[in-house]
């Protein structure tokens, strides 16, 4: 199997998430901070009436001291991408990593 151009990692089948991130397993409610992403974090149109947020991916960072979660919407047609799985999944993923480390304009 080839290795995706991104760095994602999904929680494995049959895992929680705080049995894969132990900094995770106490965790019983969550705070939200700042203002939903106004384009899609995949493919970077703005949502307006016509393109509405459809989906969302959380990212977990691995390595975090504290359970801080990065939440990123999606339009319908990105969500849709995503859930065909196989290399339009990882395409999706490779843009959402993109615009979480600041690298799309």
């Amino acid at each position: 199997m080839n290795k995706p151009a991104h760095d994602l990692i999904d929680v494995p089948d049959g895992m929680t998430l705080g049995e894969f991130l132990p900094t995770f397993a106490d965790v019983k409610h969550e705070v939200l901070i700042g203002k939903p992403n106004d384009e899609c974090a995949s493919c970077g149109k703005p949502f307006n009436e016509a393109r509405k947020r459809r989906g969302k991916i959380r990212l977990y960072p691995t390595n975090a001291l504290v359970p801080v979660v990065h939440q990123f919407h999606l339009c319908g047609r990105c969500c849709y991408q995503y859930k065909q799985g196989g290399d339009a999944k990882n395409g999706v993923l490779v843009a959402v990593e993109a615009y979480f480390e600041g690298e799309v304009e």
